[in-house]
């Protein structure tokens, strides 16, 4: 199967982009994967295609605008070449066009119910507070047309169930260890395996 890994850094040191170097590495030797990302540490690279997704890094909200244009015009450049997917994965909320969005995080529960207690202060907490307010932005676009969302934590389950008003129709959250399609209770709680 072809599968495209939209992620800023694919590298050991990156919480999310660990993950998916792990599954890459893992996986290469049944799915022809390409990665689309600014940095990638190539665990497989005779196998494991790469394009590079030019971005500007700081301040976050920049890498997050910038990815998410350049991430775009880097897919439909390879779109162009008739190179298509069969799945197409995302962290969070940076590419809008996943199947699957690997979340490790529900920015806009966050906003709403912790921001204050950070009391991050100054320009760097000007631009860390656009930072989230730009990923809680393209969170229900993004999490309302992926067709399975996974995470890792159940309290994520449950943010982001409760912050994007889940219905029937709506993508399934599963916790990373449980089958993709296994049920979730409508309060929030992961059904047993």
């Amino acid at each position: 199967m072809k599968i495209a890994i939209f992620d800023y850094l694919v590298t050991p040191t990156n919480p999310a982009g660990s993950c998916h170097r792990a599954l890459i590495d893992a996986l290469a030797d049944e799915h022809d994967f390409t990665v689309f990302s600014n940095r990638l540490d190539n665990p497989t690279p005779r196998k494991i295609r790469w394009n590079s997704v030019p971005v500007i890094r700081r301040p976050l909200a920049a890498l997050f605008l910038t990815f998410h244009v350049s991430a775009v015009l880097s897919y439909l450049r390879v779109r162009w070449r008739n190179d298509t997917f069969a799945l197409i994965q995302s962290v969070e909320s940076n590419f809008a066009f996943a199947d699957i969005v690997y979340s490790h995080f529900c920015h806009r529960w966050f906003l709403k119910h912790h921001w204050k207690e950070c009391r991050v202060g100054g320009l760097r907490g000007i631009f860390r507070w656009i930072d989230h307010a730009l990923h809680a932005l393209a969170e229900p676009w993004v999490l309302r047309h992926a067709r399975w969302i996974g995470t890792l934590q159940r309290r994520a389950v449950h943010h982001l169930q409760q912050s994007q008003h889940q219905g029937d129709d709506q993508p399934v959250v599963a916790r990373a260890g449980l089958s993709v399609g296994t049920p979730v209770a409508k309060e929030g709680a992961v059904a047993p395996a």
